[in-house]
């Protein structure tokens, strides 16, 4: 689940690079997600940090940890703009994130190779 929470993550943030256009609406509507900034400049930096942290969920386990924990808090931070809906919408990878930050493994663990 963490892996694919991660690249839908990582995939969700490409087309904040590829088709800006598509958040102009979003920032239009709701300036105030900007903190003030132009739409050109904040667009492409939430498209890094949202692939940093999804990447961030693929690395070691103080990683993963840190960024399931910032995802976690941007996602509740969320709903107060956008109401239960947007709750009900990232629910599951709310508790996704939930359980990778409460994962107590220690050690990365990777496939045998063939």
């Amino acid at each position: 689940m963490r892996w694919g929470l991660a690249i839908a993550l990582m995939w969700s943030s490409l087309e904040k690079f590829a088709y800006p256009d598509w958040f102009y609406p979003l920032v239009v509507e709701k300036p105030f997600l900007t903190f003030g900034m132009p739409r050109d400049v904040f667009i492409p930096m939430a498209g890094v940090a949202e692939f940093t942290m999804g990447f961030g969920l693929l690395w070691t386990p103080l990683i993963r940890r840190l960024s399931a924990i910032a995802l976690i808090v941007i996602f509740t931070a969320a709903v107060w703009p956008f109401g239960r809906v947007d709750l009900i919408g990232h629910g599951l990878i709310m508790a996704i994130l939930v359980a990778v930050a409460c994962d107590q493994c220690r050690v990365t663990r990777f496939l045998p190779s063939l």
